[in-house]
């Protein structure tokens, strides 16, 4: 054997150990790269990433099409708690976003309590949520497409919802127990994000309180 020939192939084994070392690496970056994105299911045309990971808050993605005109109401992960009913007080996580913008204006992942609680009674939230969250379990995760008329109707809410906008919502129902009585007139006609008003300019401040801000875009990859 020449020196020549020891020489080309040892260059050869050389260049292999490269390619294999160029081929792992791209591997590596393929696999890191594709655990930072989340896995996006797609719910009656809404994208949703981290859809069946109730330990993140879901990112939700609408399509540019004419939004439906009716109550939708989708489960992502059905629970096996308790039965959530009408006039409950249920407790929940939330993400809520306007269809056209695709931009979120409300959560309570984003608040120092991600939990909120709430009646699920008219007058005490929006038609969307009272005729839409009652038959979930506890433990699991729904989407709604609330139309304008259950939602805010034509008058929207301030410059947060605007006037006939349509609403996606992806709720976590966390606990439910009997609702406490309370006077009639503690209940607020007006309300925001599936809350009332009130409740809603709280967790407002909080949000800020906390540097979060419900007004950045939700769109999954």
């Amino acid at each position: 054997m020449t020196l020549r020939t020891t020489t080309r192939r040892a260059g050869a084994a050389v260049l292999l150990a490269a390619a294999g070392t160029s081929l792992a690496a791209c591997g590596s970056d393929s696999k890191s790269s594709t655990a930072k994105v989340p896995v996006t299911t797609v719910v009656d045309g809404i994208k949703v990433g981290y859809a069946t990971d109730l330990t993140k808050k879901p990112q939700i993605n609408i399509p540019d099409t004419i939004p439906p005109t009716t109550l939708v109401k989708k489960d992502i992960v059905v629970g096996t708690g308790p039965l959530v009913k009408t006039g409950d007080q249920l407790t929940a996580r939330y993400v809520g976003v306007s269809w056209s913008t695709n931009q979120q204006f409300d959560a309570s992942w984003d608040r120092p309590q991600k939990e909120i609680p709430f009646t699920l009674a008219k007058g005490s939230v929006i038609d969307g949520w009272t005729e839409g969250l009652p038959g979930m379990h506890v433990g699991g995760r729904r989407l709604l497409i609330v139309p304008a008329a259950k939602g805010y109707g034509d008058q929207g809410q301030g410059t947060t919802i605007a006037a006939g906008e349509t609403l996606v919502f992806v709720v976590d129902a966390k606990k439910t127990a009997k609702a406490p009585k309370q006077p009639a007139s503690t209940a607020s006609s007006s309300s925001t994000s599936g809350l009332t008003q009130e409740q809603l300019q709280q967790a407002l401040a909080q949000a800020q309180a906390s540097g979060g801000s419900t007004a950045s875009g939700t769109a999954a990859p």
